[in-house]
């Protein structure tokens, strides 16, 4: 079975494979394999197969891709044991061609469960990533969705046909629409399709960045979207760069304070307008989670002061069980004092192995041994920003050496 269940990493394992006997293949193609002869193989090796159950292909290739794609997938027939299938597809521009070859492909595997599709560092345009979304709409079965796009690859309309395809048949979803202008309708089919999926167990939603704004209807919206995902184990959830204010941080808070079964939490809020009352509301939350495990919170670039900074951490202080925390609270109006109180947070939480900070000149943590009680504490990673002097530097690895039990230190 193990023989069987190979994965096959490169063009020339590949091709000198007996396909046949293959269940998982993986496939990594960049520009010096489309130069290899075995290439124009690969098609007609892969309607040998009898038991696909996965396929991942990762396509690297400086050009347009519809002819690496149309050798690929041409003419393949139907993988009655297909239940997975992934593209990673990088660099080069996909035209509509090669999207038709792909939803070809696609309309056979019906019994696929898992599919995932990243597009971020490709040329795709909107009306081909359409095409792609109304084709999935047709595969029942997905029980595991992953959308990543790039800079402004899905409009309006685009985010509202992926919006229909969500539904109480998955499991765990991934929408990665960061940088792209989908606006109010397209947020709001967003939030209707997820009103649709209360069986999820994990959920990676990123709509921010390119200083998008955001309206506070749509956050409210989705906000109160997230109080239905009562079931959610993982949440990834990003809002940097959208405007978002109190009223915002107030909604998304109060939607995350009901999903009491997260182990994982992941809150990007980075450069919005968040003040205390909005970070007074995500300190309130962060008391719901008596079990979360992981937390990464990022709210660097907010307006903050030391009250509003209190209220976090009073929050962080009551997630008893918190083992890895990645923490990014610098640049906003706190001062020297509360970042004393976040030391103090740090040395409480006595469960905690893993912490990765941010840190510059005005937010130094680790002052007067802010970090010397840790006493579980055996990874740390501390980042910089740019340009911060070596002074910093060396002061900060001086105290963090200091800590006992620390097996690895990226500093």
């Amino acid at each position: 079975m193990e023989e069987q269940n190979n994965i096959k990493n490169n063009l020339e394992d590949f091709v000198k494979s007996y396909l046949s006997e293959e269940a998982h293949i993986k496939l990594k193609i960049n520009d010096q394999d489309v130069k290899d002869q075995n290439k124009e193989k690969i098609n007609s090796y892969l309607r040998k197969f009898k038991e696909m159950i996965s396929i991942i292909l990762d396509l690297e290739i400086n050009q347009n891709q519809d002819e690496e794609l149309e050798n690929l997938f041409r003419d393949l027939p139907y993988f009655e044991g297909l239940k997975k299938i992934s593209f990673s597809l990088k660099n080069g521009y996909i035209g509509m061609i090669g999207v038709q070859i792909i939803c070809q492909f696609l309309k056979k595997q019906q019994e696929t469960e898992q599919f995932s599709i990243n597009l971020i560092e490709n040329e795709i345009d909107c009306q081909s990533m359409i095409v792609i979304a109304k084709l999935l709409s047709q595969m029942r079965k997905i029980q595991n969705l992953a959308i990543e796009l790039g800079v402004d690859q899905i409009d309006e309309e685009g985010a509202i046909f992926i919006g229909s395809l969500l539904s109480n048949n998955l499991n765990s979803l991934i929408l990665n629409f960061q940088k792209n202008k989908i606006q109010e309708k397209g947020i709001q089919a967003i939030v209707t399709g997820l009103s649709n999926s209360n069986n999820l167990l994990a959920l990676k939603l990123n709509l921010g960045g390119a200083n998008q704004k955001i309206s506070d209807e749509s956050v409210i919206a989705l906000g109160a979207v997230l109080i239905n995902l009562k079931n959610l184990t993982y949440l990834l959830f990003c809002l940097q760069q959208t405007y978002l204010n109190d009223q915002g941080a107030i909604a998304i808070g109060n939607g995350l304070s009901h999903l009491q079964n997260l182990k994982v939490l992941e809150l990007e809020l980075w450069t919005n307008q968040i003040a205390n009352e909005g970070a007074k509301e995500i300190g309130s939350l962060l008391t719901n989670f008596k079990g979360l495990k992981h937390l990464e919170i990022s709210l660097d670039k907010n307006l903050i002061q030391d009250d509003g900074g209190n209220s976090i951490l009073d929050g962080l202080s009551k997630c008893a069980d918190l083992q890895d925390l990645t923490l990014s609270l610098k640049n906003n109006l706190t001062t020297n004092e509360f970042n004393l109180k976040v030391s103090k947070c740090l040395s409480d939480l006595t469960k905690l192995e893993k912490l990765e900070i941010y840190l510059n000149e005005h937010c130094n943590y680790l002052k007067s041994n802010g970090l010397r009680y840790c006493d579980n504490l055996k990874f740390l990673k501390i980042n910089f920003e740019v340009f911060q002097s070596r002074n910093l530097k060396k002061i900060v690895r001086n105290q963090a050496l200091k800590l006992l039990r620390l097996i690895n230190l990226d500093c």
